[in-house]
């Protein structure tokens, strides 16, 4: 990574805090990371970022590449049974990107878990942060926002992997799920699933 983070902390203070209902206490939390910027254009830089929130609830704290949380467009997907998505993504697997285009690898599941894995083209600098979200009712629609501090001038060939969980616990779940024959990427890549399955079999 271009960015090494060397410390984190998190601090807690409390203050008193008077309203019209009277005084009560609050909690801030304040977090600080440290790190070293590689990429620098003066060379090795240490870098210190602060993030501050007045609340006590889980600081929304995004690092790097990883499946954005509890987003709107995953609890309505929820309706077909995928929970927790996760993402994977695996660092430039190829630099030479000239003619390739965004492209569905692989589609593997069990009865608990649902894996699906894209080759992504973009700038060789960039993290991404995934979603998901239910198109219609027989599209799964994977998205990936891909961005960072630097825009280099290159592009790789990413694996990014798309990860859930599948629970049919609550009645009309598991219809749903058998429902979906389409998975796209970021609206755009629209492969059909049992058409791909097809594909996958014939290569084995």
């Amino acid at each position: 990574s271009a960015q090494e983070i060397t410390t984190l902390s998190n601090v807690k203070k409390n203050e008193e805090q008077t309203t019209e209902k009277g005084t009560k206490n609050t909690e801030e939390r304040l977090v600080t990371i440290h790190y070293t910027d590689i990429m620098s254009d003066n060379g090795d830089k240490k870098v210190t970022d602060t993030l501050y929130r007045a609340k006590t609830m889980n600081l929304h704290l995004l690092f790097e590449s990883m499946m954005l949380p509890q987003t709107r467009n995953q609890l309505k997907a929820r309706g077909v049974g995928l929970w927790n998505g996760k993402l994977e993504v695996t660092e430039c697997i190829n630099s030479r990107t000239e003619g390739k285009q965004n492209n569905l690898l692989d589609i593997s599941e069990n009865d608990s878990t649902l894996n699906i894995t894209w080759s992504v083209i973009d700038n060789c600098c960039f993290s991404f942060l995934g979603d998901f979200e239910l198109a219609n009712d027989s599209t799964l629609n994977l998205i990936y926002h891909s961005y960072g501090k630097t825009h280099c001038a290159c592009n790789c060939e990413f694996k990014v992997t798309y990860k859930f969980k599948k629970s049919f616990s609550i009645d009309g779940y598991e219809e749903n799920y058998k429902k979906l024959k389409y998975i796209s990427l970021n609206g755009e890549v629209m492969k059909n699933i049992e058409a791909f399955r097809r594909f996958q079999n014939i290569k084995k």
